[in-house]
């Protein structure tokens, strides 16, 4: 998936839905239809990457986390609504959507919230959302500090790709300007060029 290739990555993860319809696993089912749900927003397949969102949502509700690789699903779907979210809010004639996918935005908040709860690796993703929360309604100040919270506790327990979320957050979002927005976006680069993340290294690229 990070290497870019959605096309080869949604028949693998359908095939394993296959499976686990024969050998049900809830957390694997979670992971597995939020990395569906990821793929299918990169191709443009809106409907697809809804459905499967919603089916992890429905899945995590009520439910304590397990496996620490349940984070996988729950940031994926994290990313699939907040990403509607944000979408919709740049069209006023689209508030009913809005409405919708900050409901769904929230649910996923709470699963992410629920799995740092219980593994300590949550703890850099966790403040990722929170902070894209408080973008999204207006409160920029205290996104900044989630954000630079989360850089924080990712560079603290070494998860290279959070980091770069986080750089990549602050280096869009600092006001024009702070001297380390360019700071952050070229750090972010930087990580994501090394693991080869190509869907944020376009991301970037679009932003430059």
């Amino acid at each position: 998936m990070r290497l870019g290739n959605e096309a080869v990555t949604v028949p693998m993860l359908e095939e394993a839905l296959h499976i686990l319809e024969e050998t049900p696993n809830v957390a694997s089912s979670i992971e597995t239809n939020g990395q569906l749900a990821v793929a299918h927003l990169r191709m443009g397949h809106d409907d697809k990457a809804l459905s499967y969102a919603i089916k992890v949502l429905d899945l995590a509700a009520g439910i304590s986390p397990t496996v620490y690789s349940m984070d996988i699903g729950f940031a994926a779907v994290a990313d699939v609504c907040f990403t509607f979210w944000e979408r919709s809010l740049q069209y006023p004639d689209r508030k009913p959507d809005s409405n919708k996918y900050r409901s769904l935005s929230e649910k996923a908040l709470k699963a992410v919230r629920a799995f740092e709860n219980v593994f300590p690796i949550g703890r850099p993703v966790t403040p990722y959302y929170q902070g894209w929360y408080e973008w999204l309604t207006g409160r920029h100040d205290a996104a900044i500090r989630s954000w630079k919270k989360g850089l924080e506790a990712a560079k603290k327990i070494d998860m290279p790709y959070e980091e770069a979320l986080m750089h990549y957050r602050l280096g869009i979002c600092l006001p024009e300007s702070d001297p380390s927005r360019p700071d952050h976006l070229a750090q972010a680069r930087t990580i994501f060029e090394k693991m080869g993340a190509v869907h944020e290294l376009k991301t970037l690229k679009i932003i430059s």
